[in-house]
């Protein structure tokens, strides 16, 4: 492992440790003293012929300074084995180390090249639409395992990741799965939590898409099992690291606007159908859809293509609408910029109603006021 030498000097600084500079016999440190300082190996572990560094106490030791741990020759029943200098201890570990070869991983595999050891195992549930675009960026990793309800919806992903086995039950591929790492999660709204906290329950991490969860309750649950799995989590808002956002936050903390008393966030949103009546027929359900799993914990009803696929937004039981689409990403910035914490108080009110249909022609507007 190989660490810049500048690392030292900016850790000594916040310890306040003197870092003596090994010199030669004219003062100055040795050109091969000085190459080796450019480059610090740690290797106490096998004793390696680099400098050693010891970054707690902001040192670097010299080839007689004994070893960390180690026991004074002087202490009452030392035990002389344990007391050894670098000097001692590098032509043992060398012994030790006899017939045993390190090569370095683009020996074998080329340079970039990763081995499949080093790459995680995720599994995808929810891949049809926007679980798609998610693991498109993923595909660094092992792609195991694919997860979707709908099937048709589905396909091009199945097809693109031929090795990964596909399931409809998220609880079953979490039980056949064992060998998976973490679990992307593309699902509709209501159906984030209870992926969610079977993959942490399992100290698997997750990856969620926006909203975290559809309802305050099931996002506390969530945070609570999550810091209980002590597992990697993130959230879909990759706006939030976007330079615009990262600027804007900077300008606002430094002052640049002055006070702020009042902020205004909009979005287009909703570009889906929303304020419908529910529907009193009740078509059949595609045969390769699973409606009744899609459902999960929302209240039963027979299917209408209403609600699925996209247009579940509009739906109280299905999504979280505007607010939960966009205000993840908008609000965000606020929240940092302002260093804001939770809210006292919320309002809210609405005087659009969305038609129907999308359609736009001259004179037919998609909203009514």
């Amino acid at each position: 492992m190989e660490v810049a030498a500048g690392l030292c000097e900016s850790d000594c600084a916040e310890t306040g440790a003197q870092r003596p500079l090994p010199a030669s016999s004219s003062g100055r440190p040795s050109a091969r003293r000085r190459k080796s300082l450019r480059k610090i190996v740690l290797s106490i572990e096998i004793g390696l012929p680099y400098r050693m560094i010891s970054w707690r106490a902001g040192k670097i030791m010299d080839d007689n300074t004994e070893l960390p741990n180690s026991t004074s020759a002087s202490a009452p029943g030392a035990d002389p084995a344990q007391n050894l200098s670098r000097r001692e201890f590098t032509p043992r570990a060398a012994a030790a180390l006899t017939g045993i070869m390190l090569l370095p991983r683009h020996v074998l595999g080329g340079p970039g090249h990763t081995a499949p050891s080093d790459k995680l195992n995720l599994a995808g549930v929810g891949v049809g639409g926007m679980g798609a675009e998610y693991l498109k960026n993923l595909e660094s990793e092992n792609i195991v395992a694919l997860c979707d309800l709908d099937s048709d919806k589905a396909a091009k992903t199945f097809n693109r990741y031929p090795a990964a086995k596909t399931y409809i039950d998220f609880r079953e591929m979490l039980e056949k799965e064992k060998g998976i790492d973490a679990v992307v999660i593309g699902t509709p709204d209501h159906t984030h939590a209870a992926v969610a906290m079977a993959a942490l329950q399992l100290r698997k991490h997750v990856y969620c898409a926006k909203p975290m969860t559809r309802t305050i309750h099931e996002a506390r649950a969530v945070v609570k099992a999550a810091r209980e799995a002590k597992v990697a989590t993130q959230m879909s808002v990759q706006s939030c690291a976007s330079e615009e956002a990262c600027a804007t936050a900077e300008w606002v903390r430094a002052g640049a606007v002055g006070e702020v008393r009042e902020v205004h966030v909009w979005t287009d949103r909703p570009v889906w159908p929303q304020g419908l009546t529910r529907s009193d027929d009740a078509p059949p359900v595609p045969p390769t859809f699973a409606w009744d799993l899609w459902l999960g914990p929302a209240p039963a009803r027979p299917y209408h293509p209403v609600y699925h696929p996209f247009r579940w937004r509009g739906w109280y039981d299905f999504g979280t609408g505007a607010l939960g689409d966009m205000g993840c990403h908008t609000f965000h910035v606020i929240f940092q910029a302002l260093r804001l914490e939770h809210p006292t108080r919320v309002q809210a009110c609405s005087n659009f109603t969305m038609l129907p249909a999308y359609a736009r022609s001259p004179g037919n507007c998609c909203f009514l006021t």
